[in-house]
Formats: structure tokens, sequence, C-alpha cells
């Protein structure tokens, strides 16, 4: 039985064009998924499907094995299909190319060790839920932010004073969005800057607390913005980490709960 691993991978994305050779660590963001594939002894082969030479051209300086394909497909599903008709193979893995953080381990979990009798065998990987609280947890699906991790970057590039490297990660989100670059003043500017972003760049997708949060101004930001009085007469700085999270009590599984909070008469 023989198992092909194609990496779709197209330069025109709507929202993030180039994405596939967006830099992470040094290395485009694809090389990454090509080598997670490379490290599973279940396939026997991987290549990258394109329809784009700066693409190409990428796979030929880190040594990776693609395939032209047309420009016309709609769907990653049609560029593999694609590759079908030209490289004889038993099951195809369809791989996305930027999942730069998967698990090689992922892969034996969906590959059959024979070669199944259905003709339309199709295996899709999911998370199994095996806590009750994942039941709740809207943000079960986990989804990390590319962008999230640039701004981390640059963050973190701030607050070792490193401020060439924090502006070109900043600048990195600020260019993909359209916008003017942004020029260093001082490190106090360049972190509420980079806070800002972060809450540009995130907005509606639940992080914003958080971030106020470890940042240690969520009280005083939320105070101050809100438009609801109601809001303003009932807020305590307690309410920067209570009530916890129901999901979080029952992951804890009681280590955690609401009696602090329950004694402010909440």
């Amino acid at each position: 039985m023989k198992t092909i691993a194609v990496i779709p991978a197209r330069y025109a994305s709507t929202r993030m064009p180039g994405k596939p050779l967006a830099d992470v660590l040094g290395k485009p963001m694809i090389w990454w998924v090509y080598q997670a594939a490379k490290a599973c002894p279940k396939l026997d082969d991987v290549l990258i499907a394109t329809d784009d030479e700066r693409i190409a051209d990428a796979c030929k300086t880190y040594g990776m094995r693609y395939l032209m394909t047309s420009p016309d497909h709609d769907t990653p599903t049609g560029r593999i299909w694609e590759v079908s008709t030209v490289e004889d193979a038993d099951l195809y893995l369809q791989l996305m190319g930027d999942e730069p953080l998967v698990n090689p381990a992922a892969f034996d979990l969906i590959l059959p060790d024979t070669l199944p009798e259905d003709p339309c065998y199709v295996a899709v990987l999911t998370n199994i839920m095996e806590h009750p609280a994942d039941v709740i947890d809207f943000s079960n699906q986990k989804v990390f932010r590319y962008a999230d991790a640039i701004l981390m970057m640059a963050e973190c590039y701030a607050e070792t004073e490193d401020s060439d490297e924090a502006v070109r990660y900043l600048n990195m989100v600020r260019e993909r969005a359209g916008t003017t670059a942004y020029v260093f003043k001082n490190k106090d500017a360049l972190l509420e800057e980079i806070q800002k972003e972060r809450g540009r760049e995130l907005l509606g997708e639940f992080q914003r607390k958080f971030d106020l949060v470890r940042w240690g101004i969520w009280y005083q930001m939320t105070y101050e913005y809100t438009n609801y009085p109601t809001l303003k007469d009932n807020m305590l700085p307690c309410h920067e980490y209570y009530p916890i999270p129901d999901k979080e009590v029952v992951y804890s599984g009681g280590a955690l709960d609401n009696k602090a909070y329950n004694e402010y008469g909440m």
C-alpha cells in the first residue's frame, strides 16, 4: 500500500497573501508542515501542490518535492485530485500548509495499516471530547492565529529591549492588514502600540480580557471605556479574576471554586 501526503499551497490567500511562505523562526511556514509529514513512517512520499512560482522557488531552495497544478481549483481537494492523476498511490493524505505545529504522531491515528476495502474511504482527524467540561467549552476547537503568535513575538522582543525585532514583527501584521508601518519612539510607546494592535487584530475572538488581565489593566480600561452606567455601578476589582468560568471549575475537578467571589455577596 502506497500513501502520499499532499500539501495544497496557493499564494493568493485573500486574508493573508503568501501565507505558505510566511516566516516562522527563519523558515517558510510550509517547510515546517513538510518536515512533520516527512517524519511520519506511514507516509511513502510527501509533495507540495502549488500554482505559484514563488512557492515552487521556495520548494527548490529547501529541497521540498513539489508539483505545479492548475490555478483554477476552488478547493484544496481539487488540487489533490489533480495530483492523483499524475502521482499513483492507494491513499492521499490532505495536509494543510498553514499548520506548522502539527504533530506527526497525529497522522498515525488517521492512516490505516492496511488498504481499506471501501474504494471511497475517507477519514478526518478530530479531537475526542474526553472531559465533561469539553461539552461546554466553546473554544474546544483549538485554533491558534498566526497573527496572534507574531504579536506575541513582538511583545517578547519589546520586553527584552530588542526594539528592532519588536517593530519588525509588529509591522508584519500591520503590513498584512494594509496599514502604515509603525516607527519606533520608545519602549513604552511600542508596548502600547502592540497592545492596541492585538485589540484590532483579534477583535471579537474572546481574547481581549485575558490580554488586559495579564497586562494588569483590565479593571482600569474596562471602567474607563465602558458606556454602560449599570456596568460601572456594579463593577468591582474582583471581577478581574472572578467568577471563575464553570468549565474551568469542572476541568479542575473541584480544585477551583468561586467561594472567594461569593464573599463579595455576588
